[in-house]
Parts: structure tokens; sequence; C-alpha cells
């Protein structure tokens, strides 16, 4: 066997393994992107819960800012993690690319998603994860907001009336 089929095997079967171990990577990112947003929606709801069950007292009235920040910070780190999947998705589509440079049958499932997502054709997800944010931030403070409020207003009734 000559070195150049020797060398074309390797690379064929480096490309491949790389291929699947970036496909791995990227199944990976979007479950850990999934679990964040539901323990996201866990973790204010259970904030949440936590101050409806006890009794407003100055001390505890900055623990409203707790379910706004919980909902903040998992934002942010979703939006790295975006950024990671797009970071590959982006290099998959170079490969595929590279394959159909060759003229053989190769992946092509990135750049479908690329030009659905330019043509505006898709399933919509990356509209749909932004709406979730969206939401989950709005309602964190909304109901921060309002539970500050409610349990605000009796305690400085108090302090007027003394």
């Amino acid at each position: 066997m000559s070195d150049e089929v020797i060398g074309s095997n390797f690379r064929e079967e480096l490309l491949l393994e790389e291929y699947r171990s970036l496909r791995g990577q990227l199944d990976y990112q979007i479950r850990d992107n999934r679990e964040l947003e539901r323990n996201a929606v866990i973790g204010v709801a259970a904030v949440f819960a936590w101050l409806a069950s006890i009794a407003p007292t100055p001390i505890v009235l900055p623990a409203w800012l707790l379910p706004p920040v919980i909902a903040y910070l998992a934002r942010l780190r979703s939006r790295g993690i975006t950024g990671r999947i797009d970071q590959i998705a982006e290099y998959l589509r170079a490969l595929e690319q590279g394959c159909n440079a060759d003229g053989g049958l190769s992946p092509k499932w990135e750049t479908i998603v690329a030009e659905c997502r330019q043509r505006r054709t898709g399933p919509g997800l990356a509209s749909s994860h932004r709406l979730f944010w969206r939401v989950l931030l709005t309602f964190s403070a909304s109901g921060a907001l309002y539970g500050f409020v409610v349990q605000f207003l009796p305690i400085l009734q108090k302090i007027i009336r003394s």
C-alpha cells in the first residue's frame, strides 16, 4: 500500500472521528442548555414559593431580588452555551462543505440548518429560545417587584404609624 493511500485513509478517518466528536459535543451543549432552562425555572419558582411562605420582615425584603438574579445569571450562561453551539455548528458546516467539494456523499445537516435560518423557514428554535428567556426574565422581575411591594407596604405602614 502506498503512503498516499494510507495518508488518504488516515485523513478520512481523522475527519470522520472529528465530525463524530463535534456532533457529540454539540448534542451535549444542546442538552446542557435545555437542562439550564429547566433548572432556572425550578430555581425561580422555588425562591418565589419560599418567599410566599415566610412572614415579611425587613431582613427578607432583599431576597425578592433573587428570582430575577437567578434568571439573569442563567440567561448569561445560556448565551455562553449558545455561542459554543454556534462555533461548533459553523466548524461542522465547513467540514461538510469540504466533503462536498470532494464530490462524495457527505452529511449536510448543519448546512441545511444554516440555510433554513437565513430563509427563516426552519422551526424557529432560536426565536423560541430567546422568547423563553424573555418570558422568564419578565416574569421573575415582575413577580419580584410585586412581591416586594406587597410585603413592603405593610412594613412601611407600621413604620409610619409608630
